[in-house]
């Protein structure tokens, strides 16, 4: 038995359209912050439902927590936080993000048989430049850690995780939901304008400000080139100023967050995907517009290269440069036939090496293999 354990902002849809619609996922939280007897009904309310649940495994887990003498503030808190865990039973349990993997660790023996860690991006690239050495304990009693990407494999082995715990194990894609056939396909062989699309939060991380510059660059050789925008952030008054002034206001649609079905739609419409990240650690969303049929251009960052075949699938260029963005874009945007035969490639590839059905059941494999080897 597995389950998967997530914080609670990490969205459930990205989880069911990627590789977990066959195992439960249970969102950790904690004891939220309030007065004395809200705490204790919230408390009481978990603690009696798993007693009716699991009386023996609930008193089993608990026995051996209070036997780690916590105290009873740290407990009672631990107890609260762990419960949904412990209720479950799983022989394996399999967390998103390695920070998330701390609080657990050392209660690892009471909940699980096996402890897999995924290593997704900021948890390795960010959170330990303060404390490099945070995760020493984790790479040493975990079981087996999986990398979104080989960037993130190079990050995980630079923080002391040994080579045979960290595998790479790529995001899943549904190439089914994620298939242009699913819309009415509007792009500009029909005589339409160039339509550009990026999905991402409007945060400095995705270099959106180069994008724009790169989109004043071909509105000059295209004056009808539309951009489209889809996600929100905080620098979305920043890019609005931005574009008004390079003059290009008229011809960039900043869009907001949007459904998946609607982000489909989007990229059905479109006919080249532009993502100007200066820090990714796969990037989803460009397997996902590969999937739907669409040329990349993208910058050459952190796992990046995995995802867009440089040359085949798209093009990749460094990073600030809105110079090289414009150039490929207007190398597309003029060569219809290129566009359409990388964006089959893309696909093909997204099919072969990102197919969630795929990495599922490798996902599956592994599991069972690491129970077996007890």
């Amino acid at each position: 038995m597995v389950c998967a354990y997530t914080k609670k902002t990490f969205p459930k849809e990205w989880l069911s359209q990627a590789i977990w619609s066959r195992i439960p996922v249970i969102y950790w939280h904690t004891l939220p912050e309030a007065d004395l007897l809200v705490r204790t009904y919230l408390l009481l309310k978990r603690v009696l439902f798993s007693l009716i649940a699991r009386p023996m495994r609930m008193v089993g887990f608990a026995l051996g927590l209070w036997r780690m003498k916590l105290g009873l503030r740290r407990f009672i808190g631990r107890l609260y936080v762990l419960m949904p865990l412990a209720l479950f039973g799983a022989d394996i349990i399999h967390v998103h993000f390695a920070h998330a993997a701390l609080p657990i660790l050392p209660y690892k023996h009471l909940l699980c048989k096996r402890l897999f860690v995924s290593l997704l991006g900021y948890d390795v690239t960010v959170i330990p430049q303060e404390e490099p050495q945070m995760y020493v304990q984790l790479f040493q009693e975990a079981d087996q850690f999986l990398a979104s990407s080989s960037f993130l494999v190079a990050k995980a082995k630079s923080l002391g995780c040994l080579d045979e715990k960290v595998i790479i194990s790529y995001p899943g894609i549904d190439t089914g939901f994620f298939d242009p056939r699913h819309t009415m396909n509007s792009r500009r062989d029909s005589g339409e304008s160039l339509k550009i699309l990026t999905v991402a939060r409007l945060h400095w991380e995705k270099g959106i400000q180069y994008s724009l510059e790169a989109i004043a660059l071909v509105h000059r050789s295209m004056p009808d080139v539309r951009y489209i925008i889809v996600g929100d952030g905080e620098m979305k008054s920043e890019l609005q100023s931005l574009c008004r002034s390079r003059g290009i206001a008229r011809h960039v649609d900043l869009r907001g967050a949007l459904a998946p079905s609607e982000v489909r739609k989007a990229a059905a419409e479109a006919d080249i995907f532009l993502l100007s990240s200066l820090r990714e650690a796969f990037g989803v969303v460009l397997a996902e517009a590969q999937a739907m049929g669409l040329p990349i251009v993208a910058t050459r960052v952190g796992g990046v290269p995995e995802v867009v075949d440089d040359g085949v699938t798209g093009f990749l260029v460094p990073p600030r440069d809105p110079q090289a963005l414009a150039d490929k874009l207007l190398l597309l945007a003029n060569n219809p036939d290129l566009r359409r035969q990388m964006g089959e490639r893309g696909r093909e590839r997204v099919k072969r090496l990102f197919e969630s059905s795929q990495i599922m059941t490798e996902l599956e494999h592994l599991y069972h293999e690491s129970l077996c080897s007890e």
